[in-house]
């Protein structure tokens, strides 16, 4: 026998021998397998008769397999259509769209791991008599492993009973029960008898999330649960008690320390005796009774120092102003019948008072609410001095009495200072919106509305009210926005319609009316003309700078899902700037128009002036309603001079592609690619050779806004290109040279490979200078990759030509000195270093000098030289003070050092004194004039010692110092 169904097709083999004596079957034998399951079965069974007594033994590896099997043949058809009514789905749905949507809408029960069944069946076989075990690995409810299962199960035509019931949880909870449930009616009532012993209660509440709202918003409850529950008698009879203690754990992410449950059933009522959650910041109380039978309700909850911050953990997301923090304290008092469409008894009265309310971190001031039932009418009064001076109120009116709720809202307000509202709305930000208002609001309509879908739900989008200003007027900074009186503004759920609407202002004269959708249904009829002080948008960013004006005259059309913007908007005399890390980029005498037609924007003309070149943008946009879905613009510059990269100044020719399109996250995706060729990039910055060494990769902290642009836009092969376009003018190099360099990854941390090639130039190192013959800087394009050096320099020190080659990583670079003529190497490494042969009349040997005194040379230079060079360069103007160890001595002398201290004058220019520490000071006084790289003079004065013989004793010579090479 081999089942075909939708499901699926599972191969069952075995035999079956029956034989049959009027109408009962007696089985010889019954062996059925499937690759995971087995079925044996002793016995006889009759359809008709209740002679029944058939023994089963199951057994499966794959209780899912065996689950798609028993659904394949049809015999669980009835149970199916049962559940089905109750929104319970056995099995895995299926892959397809309408499968999936229907599973969203109920509990889905899946069977994982072994299942194992031994029991009796007897009676008739379609009213069979069951008695037997069951066992099963996993039990899955709606995607949550609750546990094993195992019990005593027991049906008749009449009822179900199931004892030793016990549901063991993976990490150690576990739920012990019995359940007796009536198969048909009249047959009795239903009763439970649980035990709970830490439970997940995240799992349970899943598990019904199909079955009550209520359980679906709390299905994401992190705790534990303990307690008991016996009930007997349900539902019209119902007699016993429920406790329920959950421990420490989260809400929606927000933490509790305990809350617990008691509750009493007494006939179809359900009293709640007590219910207290305990927060970690407040705390809530409940009392009151639920009538099963009518649905009447008498609930009283009191909440004392409820943080609001964390009420979005208790409610629908949307129903919680975001970013609202401070404490509340909550009384309400509901009674009424839940019957359907029907409010006319209810009778709801609460009062909650708000202490240090912020909203966006704006006080709110005194916030209070207070409703009301008086003859079915709910009245409300919101109260609060968020719009500062005197407190302003807003009153509503909801007719219980009327099926939909009726609702009227009245609201007045008299000069209300509008700083903190704006505050509020616009989050945080530098830039200082102001205002104030005066007017009406009235708004009317239905709480109980039916959504596109027609299913009913309760909000504000059934109403519509006029909002009536006499006065209205908004400061952005110094700009000031004034509306011409009166200004009508007609909304609803989903429309807003302006009414002839004019706002005035320095070079601002906007008039804007007709119709604008807020949501799905709406329709678009707006139409916006006049001109726009650019001031006005500062807020988009507190690092963009508009000036300028804009003129516009647009029409949007359509519907809210598909609207249609046609017109155009111009840019005269404009300026845009914005920060480039500590510089400011400014693009100025901005004109251009961009054209709208339907879902497309399409840059006519847009020309500028960025660092006295001129750029030039082309290109346009497909829109999504009022958001670009893709887009390309051409951005050509020339002669641009820009602040970037960081530290340099460079003038340069651009042609950029920049493209993109929006993600499936309302994220702008672009890429950056083209072509910048350099005329010049200008680096002066000084720079400190051990902090280069030993520099690390930093995380980027940004402050302040930032464009959603820069934010995620890739380059992608970016090449930046110049020919002896790259000037380095600073304390250790004066040098000219070529970049050939390819950009790519995240705009805000990208990766650069290519070369660097000096063409020219010197390099300084402890005031030597260095003649630069060959010198290039590879970079491999990785994050975190060492820039590979390839230099060669010459230098003359102390009538030698010393050659250096420097090649390998940044960090760890391999160093190989030489001299011409030749010198031992530690006589060259201190030529490099000291300005003088290794070598002493001591006839120290060459090792100790170039390790001891190299050692002691680089840690003077790194530790003493360098920071007093720097403090003696502020208070004295002298850019030269060294303190050279001596350690060997000379002539025989103890080790000593030698201070050095000079000053630059010009480029060529310097002079420099030096003399011993010690006593001994033999002192030197030296001015160099370099008449170019290949001649230099030099006019020296010599002091010799005052205690010992010294043949150079107050002698002066001139060197005229001449280099070629051969």
């Amino acid at each position: 026998m081999r089942p075909t169904s939708a499901i699926g097709r599972t191969p069952v083999n075995g035999e079956v021998a029956l034989s049959a004596t009027r109408g009962l079957f007696n089985i010889e034998r019954a062996n059925l397998r499937t690759p995971a399951s087995e079925l044996n079965a002793t016995g006889q069974f009759s359809v008709e008769r209740d002679e029944s007594n058939l023994q089963l033994n199951l057994a499966s590896n794959d209780a899912g397999e065996l689950q798609n099997v028993l659904f394949s043949t049809g015999l669980l058809s009835d149970l199916d259509a049962k559940l089905a009514s109750y929104r319970i789905k056995l099995g895995k749905p299926g892959e397809n769209e309408f499968d999936k949507k229907e599973a969203e809408k109920q509990t889905v029960i899946e069977l994982g791991g072994k299942l194992a069944f031994n029991g009796n069946i007897r009676g008739k076989l379609k009213e069979p008599v069951i008695d037997g075990q069951a066992s099963l690995d996993s039990l899955i409810v709606n995607g949550r492993d609750l546990g094993s299962l195992a019990a005593n199960i027991n049906t008749t035509a009449d009822a179900l009973s199931i004892t030793n019931g016990r549901l063991a949880e993976r990490d150690g909870g576990n739920l012990q029960f019995a359940l007796n449930v009536p198969l048909k009616e009249g047959a009795g009532t239903t009763s439970i008898d649980a035990t709970l012993d830490k439970v997940n209660a995240g799992n349970l509440m899943a598990a019904f999330s199909k079955l009550s709202e209520s359980a679906e918003r709390y299905s994401n409850i992190e705790s534990e649960v303990s307690g008991r529950i016996n009930i007997k008698g349900i539902p019209d009879a119902m007699n016993g008690n429920a406790e329920l203690r959950f421990s420490p754990g989260r809400i929606g992410g927000e933490p509790f320390q305990s809350i617990l449950a008691q509750a009493t059933f007494n006939g179809t009522v359900v009293n709640l005796n007590n219910v207290v959650a305990q927060l970690d910041a407040g705390r809530i109380t409940a009392t009151g009774t639920f009538n099963t039978t009518n649905e009447a309700i008498d609930i009283e909850a009191h909440g004392t120092g409820i943080q609001l911050a964390r009420l979005a953990a208790f409610a629908p997301a949307q129903d919680v102003p975001p970013n609202v923090t401070g404490t509340v304290d909550l009384n309400a008092h509901v009674k009424g019948t839940l019957t359907a469409g029907d409010f006319s008894d209810f009778d709801v009265n609460f009062n909650g008072e708000g202490h240090d309310v912020k909203i966006n971190g704006r006080a709110a001031g005194p916030v209070t609410l207070v409703g009301r039932t008086e003859n079915k009418q709910l009245n409300v009064t919101f109260t609060t001095g968020v719009l500062g001076g005197q407190p302003q109120t807003v009153t509503a009116q909801v007719d219980l009495s009327t099926p939909n709720l009726a609702t009227t809202i009245n609201a007045t307000l008299t000069s209300a200072d509008l700083t903190n509202l704006f505050a509020m709305l616009l989050g945080r930000t530098d830039i200082r919106v102001t205002g104030h208002a005066t007017g009406t609001l009235r708004a009317s309509g239905n709480l109980k509305t039916e959504n596109a879908e027609g299913v009913e739900e309760f909000g504000i989008a059934g109403l519509k009210g006029t909002a009536n200003f006499t006065d209205l007027a908004v400061q952005i900074e110094d700009l000031t926005l004034t509306a011409v009186s009166p200004l009508i503004v007609d909304f609803s759920g989903n429309e807003v319609t302006f009414t002839k609407t004019e706002f005035t202002g320095q070079n601002t004269d906007v008039i804007f009316g007709g119709t604008l959708a807020l949501g799905p249904g709406g329709t678009e009829s707006l139409r916006v003309d006049g001109r726009l002080d650019l001031r006005a948008l500062k807020g988009i960013s507190p690092d963009l700078f508009l000036s300028g004006t804009a003129e516009m005259s647009v029409r949007v059309a359509g519907t809210f899902d598909s609207p249609r913007i046609n017109g155009t908007a111009s840019l005269r005399d404009a300026s845009i700037a914005t920060l480039v890390g500590d510089q400011r980029l400014t693009v100025s005498n901005v004109k251009g128009s961009v054209r709208f037609n339907s879902n497309q924007a399409q840059i006519e003309s847009l020309t500028g002036v960025i660092g006295g070149g001129r750029v030039n943008v082309t290109g346009g946009a497909l829109l999504a309603g009022f958001m670009p879905s893709r887009f390309q613009f051409n951005i050509r510059g020339d002669n641009v001079t820009l602040p970037y990269p960081e530290g340099f100044n460079s003038t340069a020719d651009v042609d950029i592609e920049l493209r993109g399109q929006q993600t499936r996250d309302q994220q702008i995706a672009s890429i950056i690619s083209g072509t910048i060729n350099l005329r010049r990039t200008l680096y002066t910055k000084d720079i400190d050779l051990e902090s280069l060494v030993n520099r690390r990769r930093e995380a980027v902290i940004e402050q302040g806004g930032e464009f959603a642009l820069a934010a995620t836009a890739q380059f992608q092969d970016l090449r930046i290109e110049g020919r002896d376009a790259l000037v380095v003018k600073n304390n250790i190099a004066d040098t000219v040279g070529s970049v050939s360099l390819v950009v790519n990854g995240p705009v805000k941390d990208p990766t650069v490979s290519g070369r660097i090639t000096a063409t020219t130039g010197t390099l300084t190192f402890r005031n030597n200078r260095h003649e630069i013959q060959r010198a290039t800087v590879d970079l491999p394009g990785r994050l975190d990759a060492d820039p590979i050096l390839n230099i060669q320099t010459v230098a003359e020190i102390a009538g030698y030509d010393v050659i250096t080659n420097i090649s390998g990583p940044l960090t760890s670079p391999t160093v190989n000195v030489r001299s011409d003529p030749a010198l031992p190497q530690a006589d060259v490494v201190s030529l490099i270093l000291n300005g003088q042969l290794s070598t002493t009349g001591t006839g120290t040997s060459a090792l100790a000098q170039s390790g001891l005194g190299t050692a002691a040379s680089l840690l003077t230079e790194s530790l003493i030289s360098a920071p007093v060079r720097r403090a003696t360069d502020k208070l004295f103007g002298l850019n030269r003070l060294e303190i050279d160890p001596l350690v060997a001595g000379q002539g025989g002398e103890s080790p000593t050092a030698r201070l050095t201290v000079g000053r630059q004058i010009n480029k060529n220019l310097s002079v420099t004194y030096s003399t011993n520490v010690t006593g001994n000071q033999n002192q030197v006084l030296a001015v160099e004039y370099r008449v170019s790289n290949r001649i230099s003079f030099i006019a020296q004065y010599e002091q010799g010692s005052t205690t010992g013989f010294n043949p150079h004793n107050n002698n002066f010579s001139f060197e005229v110092r001449l280099k070629r090479r051969f």
